[in-house]
């Protein structure tokens, strides 16, 4: 409830001060006709409630109503009959209003001056066609200023929504692919009824209750993450006994209070695992660099590669980096740096990113 109140009242100390710096800006260009402020913030605030009423009957009324169930032709008529309505009271206020009240502030200084705006009968001065035109002008402009405002600020929700979906995506594709691998190497070892089975379960049910209830978040701890990678490693090294893997790990600097996207180093350390030693039968190698300084990461992993890579292997390999790019581009957009250098038997990647302090 209290978060709902506070989006209420933002959103309206919002609408006030539009309307507040639309009346000043308004106000000041009148000033520069000739009218005193005092005159030129009173004309205005004659025909301020009825921008209000023409704004907030399209906004809250025409929009959600018409628009947004696409009864389009309901909401042009809609459109059409306000503007009309709005344009004759507009005129209206000018007539009875405005221009009398303009008039007397203007006889005060030069008692003999003399508005032809106000010549005519009532009939007339509502049907010159000059009058006319200026009232539909005056009376949209501003508004649709304001409903052009209100669409853009929907459309950045809609993407920001569209976004987010999409980034919910590209997370979810991880977990399969990450525990399809995990479970093979499961499988594997259970054939083999070894005693290191208990623990690959009990690193691998770690690493799930990471995916399923803190990678939700768009930034996780930095600290958290490393260590998920790390009883990831675990897992992967136990298929390694007979040590044809030389794997290497440094971490440097100060993990504390930081955050990062969620699983970002573990799909590439994934990659160099199921690409690249486990494709090598002797003498296959992994260096991880993890580089933590001024809130910046620097992640380098590299690896060498099987002599021939089969064709489906590496399809499956580029789908997880493109993964890992998209989200890269969705979250921290502008704040990384990606490379990645693929060679007849090397493979590395070079991430640098901005962290942010944990919330």
């Amino acid at each position: 409830m209290d978060i709902r109140a506070n989006q209420l009242n933002a959103g309206l100390v919002n609408h006030i001060l539009f309307w507040l710096l639309c009346t000043l800006v308004i106000t000041s260009s009148f000033t520069i006709a000739g009218l005193s402020f005092a005159t030129a913030f009173n004309v205005i605030l004659m025909f301020l409630p009825l921008h209000l009423f023409y704004y907030y009957s399209i906004s809250l009324f025409a929009i959600p109503h018409f628009l947004f169930r696409k009864k389009y032709p309901a909401f042009i008529l809609t459109i059409i009959a306000l503007a009309c309505f709005c344009a004759f009271v507009f005129r209206s206020i000018e007539i009875f209003f405005s221009d009398p009240y303009i008039l007397k502030e203007m006889l005060v200084d030069n008692p003999a001056y003399r508005w032809k705006k106000l010549d005519g009968s009532i009939t007339e001065q509502y049907l010159k066609p000059v009058f006319i035109i200026n009232a539909f002008e005056q009376s949209n402009q501003l508004v649709w200023i304001a409903v052009s405002l209100k669409f853009f600020v929907l459309w950045r929700a809609d993407r920001q929504v569209a976004l987010q979906a999409e980034l919910n995506f590209l997370k979810n594709q991880i977990h399969p692919h990450f525990l399809f691998n995990t479970l093979n190497n499961i499988y594997s070892l259970s054939l083999q009824q070894s005693s290191k089975s208990p623990f690959l379960i009990l690193k691998l049910s770690e690493i799930l209750r990471y995916m399923l209830y803190e990678c939700d978040a768009d930034r996780v701890d930095l600290k958290k993450d490393i260590s998920i990678l790390k009883s990831y490693i675990d897992v992967e090294r136990v298929r390694y006994v007979d040590n044809r893997l030389d794997l290497n790990l440094n971490i440097e600097g100060d993990l504390d209070g930081l955050s990062i996207p969620p699983l970002l180093m573990l799909t590439f350390v994934e990659n160099a695992f199921k690409h690249g030693a486990a494709e090598i039968s002797s003498d296959a190698w992994i260096n991880i660099d993890i580089v933590v300084k001024a809130n910046k990461l620097t992640f380098k992993i590299s690896n060498n590669k099987p002599t021939k890579l089969v064709e489906a292997q590496g399809e499956a390999s580029g789908i997880g980096l493109k993964n890992i790019q998209k989200r890269l581009n969705l979250t921290c957009y502008q704040h990384h740096t990606l490379k990645i250098i693929d060679e007849e038997l090397l493979y590395a990647v070079v991430l640098n990113l901005d962290l942010q302090p944990k919330s």
